[in-house]
């Protein structure tokens, strides 16, 4: 660990539990806002592909309770 990081986290470490706690949830919703982005766009780009093949009739479509219906069979 860079010796900077190492300050920091020792910094961190000597606050009071319910201090850390609060820097964490802070730390979690920062990189949860920074990969919301980028998170949609991916699966914005997965949807676009998936209609292109639907509509270039390059997949089967399966009807939802037919493959529920096959699901559940092999479950039980």
């Amino acid at each position: 660990m860079p010796p900077e990081l190492q300050r920091l986290a020792d910094e961190i470490l000597s606050l009071p539990a319910p201090a850390r706690a609060e820097l964490v949830r802070c730390i979690l919703v920062s990189l949860s806002r920074s990969e919301s982005e980028t998170i949609k766009q991916t699966w914005a780009k997965i949807a676009e592909e998936r209609c292109r093949q639907i509509d270039a009739g390059e997949v089967e479509l399966l009807d939802g309770e037919d493959v529920l219906r096959e699901l559940r069979a092999h479950v039980r």
